[in-house]
């Protein structure tokens, strides 16, 4: 009865009103839970409509795009550093080659990397020198490189006699030859088209070693 009739005594104005009831008082707690969930719900649509407002306000309407993520970013790639190639396509013009130094043991020549847009011509006729040569265009800054002595070489027709000349399909040089004989070819022959390869295994600066010479050409 004292639950259901009791209002309690009307407390002074200057003290707070606290009541604290048990039993039935426990039976209200979940509705009050409730209240309280759906007030949380209703706060949080209300402030979330207004900053969705807001954000329009500002934005002028229009539609936010992604935000670019910087970690995401993919790293700039360093720059790869050029190699020298391990095999040139060139022109040996004896008529550019400097005096031999006295005392030099090795003889330093001068060549300039050549290139050509087609495939090698064949079965058009044996050209000059000269002429074979101003087919090719020059693709780079002249180098300089010795010639070893026991250099594996392949000759296709400055070791040929005036009418023939040794190729095979692709129009490479067959006649083998060595290092020391196109070093003598070199000091009053014509200008020739060679492809180079150079010395893997050399040791030290200056200018690099060929190990290799194939004589391209044209019949």
């Amino acid at each position: 009865m004292l639950e259901r009739e009791w209002h309690a005594v009307e407390p002074p104005a200057r003290v707070p009103e606290v009541i604290r009831l048990e039993g039935r008082m426990g039976d209200r707690r979940p509705t009050r839970t409730l209240f309280l969930a759906g007030s949380v719900s209703v706060a949080a649509l209300l402030v979330g409509g207004g900053v969705w407002g807001l954000s329009q306000a500002l934005g002028d309407g229009a539609e936010a795009g992604p935000v670019a993520d910087g970690s995401s970013e993919a790293p700039e790639e360093e720059p790869v550093e050029e190699q020298d190639p391990g095999t040139l396509v060139v022109r040996f013009d004896p008529s550019e080659q400097a005096e031999p130094e006295p005392g030099v043991r090795e003889r330093v020549w001068v060549y300039t990397p050549v290139t050509r847009d087609d495939e090698i011509p064949r079965d058009q006729g044996i050209p000059t020198h000269e002429a074979w040569a101003e087919q090719w265009e020059e693709a780079g800054d002249p180098g300089e490189a010795v010639i070893r002595t026991d250099a594996e070489v392949k000759c296709a027709r400055f070791c040929a006699a005036p009418e023939h000349v040794f190729l095979d399909e692709e129009g490479r040089g067959t006649w083998d030859l060595s290092g020391g004989d196109f070093v003598d070819y070199l000091t009053w022959g014509p200008v020739m088209i060679v492809e180079i390869t150079f010395a893997e295994d050399q040791e030290g600066d200056g200018p690099r070693e060929v190990v290799e010479v194939v004589e391209l050409f044209s019949d």
